[in-house]
């Protein structure tokens, strides 16, 4: 009785334990099918989670790659993906298509776990950053922020550029050491610096590595800035990157640090902008005194601090300080 029950499950379940599993392994195999018929099918490079965007180095495999109905200026080109269960891909991973990079951004949690599905969207601009030395093309999306405004801000005595920009990239262990205060180059004119940075909001799972966003404000160009390659200076560029402007990394509402470097020749100290409540009130034998004054409105914001040979006026370092509350 039992062979007999054994060859009638057997025959109609296959190797499924039950009429489910069975049921879901029937339409694995028929998104299989769909995946090698369908005229949306694509061959692509992509880059597994934690793994960098290089096409000599990256593999490819069979996805669809299907349009979304209601692209438009404001959706910018987004496709829907579809791949098999077994590929490593996530929120934050790239697929080169049609001559682009494209970065996934959000993850369909399907009830039948039949194949993944992603949201992508194309990358517009790369951003060219120097990492101990090494150069780095990571493919980004970047977003103008600056709304009603002209992109310059007045103050007391001259104007100085604020243009906005918000930009997106995928988790690798390059970008990982890209963090608030971070400068980047974006269009060979104008040079950018991390104001707010978040890698939590979209990934595939609670704790997992996802995508990464930031905020960018229009910074000053430094000697130092490859205006030609578009990369912006950054002190983890060189592959020494210790820091040489000895100091306290936060500043507080009406209170004043000190600042020194240890080096050969005349140091000379300024900030990056003309801020109206952060300011060098005095420099000298290689130190500076920092000030800021009493205002409520510069609370969680950063300076930046240059040091620079009075010379050659070559940058020596340059170092990001927090206003903090009491």
């Amino acid at each position: 009785m039992n062979s007999y029950l054994d060859r009638y499950r057997k025959r109609n379940l296959g190797e499924s334990a039950n009429i489910k599993e069975k049921e879901v392994a029937e339409m694995v195999n028929e998104f299989d099918e769909y995946l090698n018929q369908s005229i949306t099918s694509h061959e692509v490079y992509y880059t597994k989670v934690d793994e960098l965007p290089d096409i000599t180095k990256n593999e490819k495999k069979l996805m669809i790659i299907n349009d979304i109905s209601n692209n438009d200026k404001k959706a910018y080109d987004e496709k829907r993906l579809l791949c098999s269960l077994d590929t490593n891909i996530e929120v934050g991973s790239y697929i080169f298509w049609d001559g682009s990079w494209w970065l996934i951004i959000f993850s369909e949690n399907k009830s039948v776990k039949t194949s993944k599905k992603f949201t992508m969207n194309r990358c517009n601009q790369y951003l060219n950053y120097v990492y101990q030395g090494e150069l780095y093309k990571i493919p980004m999306t970047v977003n103008a922020l600056t709304l009603y405004s002209d992109g310059m801000s007045d103050r007391v005595y001259t104007s100085m550029g604020d243009a906005k920009n918000r930009i997106s990239f995928g988790n690798n262990p390059i970008t990982r050491t890209i963090d608030v205060g971070t400068r980047m180059m974006i269009t060979n004119k104008t040079v950018y610096r991390v104001t707010n940075l978040t890698d939590f909001e979209y990934n595939s799972k609670i704790g997992e590595n996802g995508l990464i966003s930031a905020l960018l404000l229009q910074t000053n160009i430094l000697k130092e800035d490859d205006v030609e390659n578009n990369i912006a200076y950054n002190t983890v560029s060189k592959v020494d990157n210790i820091s040489k402007i000895k100091g306290e990394d936060e500043i507080y509402l009406c209170d004043e640090n000190k600042y020194e470097v240890e080096y050969y020749g005349d140091v000379e100290f300024e900030l990056d902008f003309d801020y109206v409540n952060t300011v060098v009130v005095s420099q000298g034998n290689n130190k500076c005194t920092v000030r800021h004054n009493d205002s409520m409105d510069d609370l969680g914001s950063q300076v930046l601090l240059i040091a620079k040979d009075k010379s050659t006026q070559e940058t020596i370092d340059i170092k990001n300080i927090l206003v903090r509350g009491l």
